[in-house]
């Protein structure tokens, strides 16, 4: 990798170009879906006789070096905490839920299911979201060190309140905002260090719930500016 031996700074302007230059990299590599394969939690396509990938559910390419190994194939290979989104029959938004796995491998679920009334926890362990027929997203968000970063998301999701409701009329909760409140709990606690996450997740709400109400069930971790319409 670098050489430790000298160490450089970008300066502000030169990092933002640099991050434009990868944010548009899907559009300049233009790669046709017939050429798009997946793997796991990545994608992979070819153009002009090199190869690229990205993760599921993101538009940008990387340069794929042939001659150095996937991390996914190494032992030291990262534990994730991700939102996975799954498509759900029309007029219904995405069910959003929290996974915790290694690329290329089951993991741990952490949601909650069931009518807006009366939603609970469904925890599952050893599911292999990302090649589920009804996946459609995932999102990385933080890096897991330890198992007990592990034992803490999963007591933050536990202890988070589902959406609960007397009537129909009455729903301000969902899924997703639920998924959101957890996000900003792991904020809080460090487990999430980068502390946009939460309003980041709110642009991507789909639920009509949501998207009427503009707001979530109030609370100390209640997520309000959601973003726009979809």
């Amino acid at each position: 990798m670098a050489d430790s031996t000298t160490e450089q700074t970008a300066s502000p302007s030169q990092s933002t170009t640099d991050q434009t230059q990868i944010d548009d990299l899907a559009t300049i590599v233009d790669i046709p879906a017939s050429k798009i394969s997946r793997v796991g939690m990545r994608e992979y396509g070819t153009a002009h006789g090199k190869t690229y990938w990205r993760y599921s559910g993101t538009k940008s390419w990387n340069e794929h070096d042939l001659e150095t190994p996937d991390p996914e194939s190494s032992a030291a290979t990262p534990t994730w905490l991700s939102v996975v989104l799954k498509r759900q029959p029309p007029p219904l938004g995405h069910h959003w839920l929290l996974f915790i796995a290694k690329e290329e491998q089951p993991g741990t679920v952490l949601q909650v299911l069931g009518d807006h009334t009366f939603m609970t926890y469904s925890h599952m362990k050893d599911v292999d979201v990302v090649n589920d027929d009804d996946f459609a997203s995932i999102y990385q968000i933080a890096q897991i060190p330890d198992r007990a970063t592990v034992e803490m998301i999963e007591q933050c999701a536990a202890s988070e309140p589902p959406p609960r409701a007397e009537t129909q009329a009455e729903v301000r909760d969902t899924c997703q905002s639920w998924a959101i409140r957890v996000v900003a709990r792991l904020v809080e606690e460090g487990v999430v260090q980068d502390a946009s996450w939460p309003a980041r997740l709110g642009t991507y709400i789909d639920s009509r719930v949501l998207l009427e109400h503009r707001c979530t069930a109030p609370g100390k971790h209640a997520f309000i500016a959601i973003g726009p319409r979809r």
